[in-house]
């Protein structure tokens, strides 16, 4: 594997890209990162595109129970939660597998494999973030693949000399525990981090239970006054009583938290590591550059079951191990100038990333619902290495900023099919693709705190290996997906307030229809041919710094367009000007907060207008639950803490606080209820 070639690149240049170089004060080492948005407040009024920043103290505040569950309050942000796992769709781009946006963290990609299969079987814990930036509009050229969704970059937390040390207790309904212990070390400008997490508990589900375990360290610092280097390594281990199965109708309306595949688990162990290096070369010049590292294993034993016309799950002998182990690897870097045309300040971004990954795909047929060995089904092996070109240059005039940028992004994908059905044989195919992305953004300064901003620039996705390449080894006439990004906006900050709106469109050349079981009712996956998204989002937070302080934050979206428009027919079905599936035309949240001097609460409520779960927008539950529309719901969640002494903290969290029972999704296998009323409480002691 080219792994180890990468390996001994990264050991001759290892050097990681950031916007600006980081920063190092006595008390905190801000080790070189990948930046989605600039740290700097000023930098991100400018940027061409719609954003999001959840800081540090919302994170706080909101107590998220997920890595996506903190992204949920985003505009725009339609994120599926079923089963334990949940899945970020944007602008009415379906959540299956979160992949067609790009997920990262500290720049690094987070999907097992981005050109192989991009579904976001392993997310981060949230526990260790310290910030997380989303960007959903112009300027995502700089990242890839599948971005047509936009960016979304998970930030770890740095070294801190105060308050770096903690422990955290909590226990909560259904058997929850977790324990989480942060140390943190800062000497003569270098940093060392631990972050150690553990929890257990039972799921919303019945037979549900799981447990979780993640390591972090960070160390580095600076070298010189112009070289800063950083390493990270993680072991996030899982094992969860997680199931493909949902409920036929028959049986949610019975008992909505029931669940037939008891014996159904997920395994996933992964390991990783991050080399970090900048350089500033000169005041107007920086090399930056990140080599990544990653091998997660996910094995899947899933039972054997069958439903009749009555709607009945009966689980039958056996089961099936689908198990895969991912390999990946890369080197992004990226050189920064600033420099000058006459009166027009430049500021020149150009990087290079080379990228491999593999995965081993092993599936075992089981005698039992509990065996974890058997007779082998298919055993293929999956390849992928991409070569990307991008630059971006942005004029700075008197009021204008100006940005126009190119991606050059060339993949190959194979696949070495083993054994299938037990006949050996050896066959395989592979393809290559080139796609030439460009892209201009623009702001416009009204005043110091008020910018328009506008954009345009294609955005593509690649198929997934075993979609572009079928179980014979041959390749299928199956398209990347293709669109045109529009916006258009505002963007505002006042003291205390600010605000947020964005017009978008999304005009796909071509939309792949989904066909895996994750995917749903579809039973194929093809090109589904032009599709058209057209909406409005809107986001404010007015957030005083008072010892007794009102804060509140909302933000809304409006999608009245998220339809197929093309006249070509699929399995015999014309879908022209369809619905979307998963793609609500209303979606808003709202956070009403009162903080006074130790105490702080915060009541939140969101709301998911009805759904459509499948292509030909089916209206009444089908029998086997997967098809048919998902109820708009609304939800209640309350949040608390109160600061005992300088040192204690006692936490609350409330989710779903009415109780309220509703269809999160009808996929991959039925019906899957949302979580129900769950309550958190936390001890924290600082030292």
């Amino acid at each position: 594997m080219k792994i180890f070639s990468i390996l001994y690149i990264a050991a001759v240049t290892s050097t990681a890209f950031a916007q600006e170089a980081p920063a190092t004060r006595p008390d905190v080492v801000n080790l070189p990162t990948i930046q989605v948005l600039s740290e700097r407040q000023e930098e991100v009024l400018k940027t061409p595109g719609a954003v999001t920043v959840v800081t540090q103290d919302e994170l706080k505040k909101n107590k998220p129970t997920s890595a996506q569950d903190a992204v949920k309050r985003t505009a725009g942000a339609n994120v599926i939660e079923a089963e334990g796992v949940a899945y970020i769709g944007m602008r009415g781009l379906s959540p299956d597998g979160s992949r067609k946006v790009l997920l990262l963290e500290d720049g690094a990609p987070l999907a097992l494999g981005p050109y192989i299969d991009s579904s976001a079987y392993y997310a981060p814990i949230v526990e260790r973030m310290e910030r997380i930036d989303i960007r959903k509009g112009s300027s995502s050229l700089a990242f890839g693949p599948s971005t047509i969704g936009g960016v979304i970059n998970y930030l770890t937390k740095n070294p801190t000399k105060d308050h770096g040390n903690a422990v955290t207790l909590t226990g909560g309904s259904r058997d929850y525990k977790a324990l989480l212990i942060e140390g943190s070390s800062v000497k003569d400008g270098t940093g060392l981090l631990l972050n150690i997490f553990a929890k257990d508990g039972n799921g919303s589900r019945d037979n549900s239970h799981f447990k979780t375990q993640d390591v972090l360290v960070k160390y580095g610092g600076a070298l010189s006054d112009k070289s800063y280097i950083g390493i990270k390594l993680s072991h996030y281990k899982s094992e969860a009583q997680l199931t493909y199965l949902g409920l036929t109708q028959k049986l949610y309306e019975e008992d909505p938290y029931q669940n037939p595949a008891k014996d159904d688990i997920l395994y996933i162990n992964r390991y990783e590591m991050n080399l970090t290096h900048d350089y500033q070369i000169n005041g107007d010049s920086r090399l930056a550059t990140l080599f990544y590292v990653n091998q997660t294993a996910r094995d899947w034993w899933r039972q054997n079951f069958s439903k009749d016309g009555a709607g009945n799950i009966s689980m039958t002998a056996g089961n099936k191990g689908r198990n895969r182990t991912f390999d990946v690897a890369g080197i992004d870097s990226r050189y920064f100038l600033n420099w000058n045309a006459g009166e027009v300040t430049n500021d020149l971004q150009v990087g290079l990333r080379l990228h491999t990954e593999d995965m081993r795909n092993v599936e075992v047929k089981g005698a039992t619902s509990t065996s974890r060995s058997g007779v082998i089904d298919t055993d293929d092996k999956r390849f992928a290495d991409a070569q990307t070109l991008y630059a971006e240059n942005a004029f700075n005039l008197e009021r204008w900023t100006i940005t126009p940028g190119v991606r050059i992004e060339s993949y190959r994908q194979s696949r070495m099919i083993y054994r299938k059905s037990s006949a050996d044989f050896n066959q395989g195919s592979a393809t290559r693709n080139t796609e030439y992305l460009g892209g201009m953004g623009a702001a416009y300064e009204l005043t110091k705190q008020e910018f328009l901003f506008a954009g345009v620039h294609q955005g593509f996705a690649p198929p997934r290996v075993q979609d572009s390449i079928d179980n014979n080894g041959q390749a299928v006439d199956l398209s990347a997906e293709r669109s045109v990004n529009v916006e258009l906006g505002y963007r505002s900050q006042r003291d205390n307030f600010q605000m947020e709106a964005a017009l978008f469109q999304l005009d796909f050349s071509n939309q792949l229809i989904q066909a895996t079981e994750s995917g749903g009712a579809s039973s194929t996956l093809t090109n589904g041919g032009k599709t058209l998204h057209q909406g409005l989002e809107l986001s404010a937070r007015y957030s005083p710094e008072f010892d007794r302080s009102l804060i509140i934050d909302v933000n809304a979206t409006y999608l009245p367009v998220a339809k197929f428009n093309s006249t070509r027919i699929i399995s015999s079905e014309d879908r022209n000007g369809n619905r979307l599936p998963y793609a609500p035309e209303y979606m808003f949240n709202a956070a009403l907060g009162y903080k006074r001097q130790a105490w702080f609460t915060q009541l939140q409520y969101a709301f998911v207008s009805e759904q459509y779960a499948d292509a030909e927008n089916t209206v009444e539950g089908s029998v086997d639950g997967m098809r048919g529309v998902l109820p708009a719901y609304g939800l209640f969640h309350l949040t608390g803490e109160y600061q005992a002494t300088r040192d204690l903290t006692l936490e609350l969290s409330v989710r779903n606080l009415a109780d309220t029972t509703y269809i999160a999704s009808r996929a991959p296998q039925g019906i899957f209820p949302g979580m129900r009323r769950t309550a958190f409480l936390g001890l924290k002691t600082e030292f």
